[in-house]
């Protein structure tokens, strides 16, 4: 299969719950139009399950979400935990 770079915007949805409700779930946006994003998710608690869904939408309007996903963070001390998502 041959893909194909497209230009899209990004958001990744994310919550402590399984299965993670898109609605009700904390969203971080990247909404520039680009092929590549990094996305920093901060205010994150350490020691803490994390599941999330990505969702890219194109500049005609065509979105696709991937399936949910889980990380968990570690301890930093006094610091917010934070996580880059590159998509």
């Amino acid at each position: 299969m041959n893909r194909v770079a497209m230009v899209k915007n990004a958001l990744v949805y994310i919550g402590t719950t399984t299965p993670l409700v898109v609605g009700s779930a904390a969203t971080f946006a990247s909404t520039t139009l680009t092929t590549n994003h990094v996305i920093n998710l901060s205010g994150l608690l350490s020691h803490t399950q994390y599941y999330y869904v990505l969702e890219s939408t194109d500049a005609a309007g065509n979105s696709t979400r991937t399936a949910q996903n889980s990380f968990s963070t570690t301890y930093y001390g006094m610091h917010n935990t934070g996580v880059r998502a590159m998509f």
